[in-house]
């Protein structure tokens, strides 16, 4: 599962990496580019605990996983914001 996952991650880098992006758009794609990037570090370390054993690097996984969601959400926000009209009032 581990391994797909990274392969996955490794695809989705390489395309946001090969993206123009807008101006309006730059900071959401760099919060979703460091998302992944701190995904595929989860995903790596979380391998290396399943290998050796340590709960320190299953811990580090774990942290690296949830920073990226945050980032992940937070990149969902921007983009929302920044493709949403105007309000009338």
């Amino acid at each position: 599962v581990l391994v797909g996952l990274a392969d996955r991650l490794a695809v989705h880098a390489k395309t946001l990496g090969a993206l123009a992006v807008p101006d309006e758009l730059k900071p959401a794609h760099a919060l979703l580019t460091s998302a992944v990037n701190l995904a595929e570090t989860a995903v790596k370390t979380r391998r290396q605990a399943a290998v050796s054993g340590e709960l320190q690097l299953a811990w580090d996984a774990s942290s690296a996983a949830a920073g990226s969601m945050m980032l992940l959400s937070r990149a969902q926000e921007d983009m929302e914001a920044a493709v949403r009209l105007p309000e009338i009032r």
